[in-house]
């Protein structure tokens, strides 16, 4: 017997996904603050792991970090995002050029922008005097 999808399951994967975006986002608040206390039923909370194995793959990024722009891909595909360039969405890193923008799974109302430059400085040779 074959299943059809039905607005029903349509709807059931919509209130998982937000399940898991609050769980993800519940889950960071817990180890980056001391003042969080969340109330959840276990059902919610149901197959997070240990807190070791989540800070494990906690990628941090603060704004002025300088971090290599393949050492922060290598890390993004680590802690098991993936790199989708057309279907951006929680989970997911795209790349363009120097820019890499990243969508946190605890988040689904926006982005994080990294941008990579080339600093190029000139050096002025010396005029000769004639």
């Amino acid at each position: 017997m074959c299943r059809v999808p039905t607005r029903t399951s349509k709807k059931d994967s919509a209130i998982n996904d937000e399940i898991d975006k609050l769980r993800h986002s519940a889950t960071a608040a817990l180890l980056e603050r001391n003042d969080v206390i969340v109330v959840a039923s276990v059902s919610s909370i149901f197959g997070l792991g240990s807190p070791t194995e989540y800070r494990d793959h906690v990628l941090s990024i603060r704004k002025g970090m300088e971090i290599d722009r393949n050492t922060l891909l290598r890390q993004l595909v680590d802690i098991q995002f993936e790199r989708n360039d057309i279907d951006f969405q929680r989970g997911r890193f795209r790349v363009r050029g120097d820019v890499v923008e990243i969508f946190p799974a605890s988040r689904d109302d926006h982005a994080i922008r990294v941008e990579f430059f080339l600093v190029m400085r000139w050096i002025a040779s010396p005029r000769s005097t004639p």
